[in-house]
């Protein structure tokens, strides 16, 4: 079949460039309908979440008050258990001395005796540094294999010893270091 076509080339040139620019704008408009109903849904989606954010922060109004006083209730728990650590630490360490003193006297000898003593307090221990005279060497091995011997005595490191003569009688000074150990719940 032969087609005849009696319309000018100009014409049908003209007439399938209206067709491009009819369809250019059909691609167009399709285009911008999509981005402008993307943009609705967007538009769309904001006001429910700010709605929904609204209704969130009237319920949480009341609430507020109720996050203060926890927030206050903590603080004061924070203080409360501060507190009761120093209270502990006070009652431990109170009874620390009198028990020390006690042990430390059972194990002098008759024949040895302290003329000065320095503590100084650490956590569950103490550092003590004695200045101590004796009668004779019997009892300053005897006073240092007790303590080396004791379980809540460690450390025990022995200076030089002196001898003096006070009315002719001999007198031997040393000094002495050692740890305290002391446990909870003495």
């Amino acid at each position: 079949m032969i087609k005849i076509n009696l319309v000018p080339k100009e014409i049908l040139e003209k007439e399938k460039g209206k067709r491009v620019i009819f369809l250019a704008s059909l691609v167009g408009i399709g285009v911008i309908g999509a981005v402008l109903g993307l943009y609705g849904l967007r538009v769309l989606k904001y006001n429910a979440l700010k709605a929904e954010l609204k209704t969130i922060e009237k319920k949480l109004g009341p609430l507020q008050a109720v996050i203060q006083q926890v927030d206050s209730i903590e603080a004061e728990k924070k203080k409360l258990d501060t507190k009761i650590v120093v209270i502990k630490t006070l009652l431990l360490e109170s009874l620390v001395y009198p028990k020390f003193l006690q042990e430390l006297s059972l194990l002098i000898p008759k024949n040895v005796w302290i003329t000065r003593m320095d503590t100084k307090s650490k956590p569950e221990k103490l550092e003590v540094k004695l200045n101590l005279s004796a009668s004779d060497n019997h009892g300053i091995a005897k006073f240092m294999a007790t303590l080396e011997n004791s379980e809540n005595f460690e450390k025990v490191m022995m200076g030089a010893i002196t001898t003096a003569v006070i009315e002719e009688v001999e007198i031997r000074n040393f000094d002495m270091s050692f740890n305290y150990k002391y446990l909870e719940g003495l």
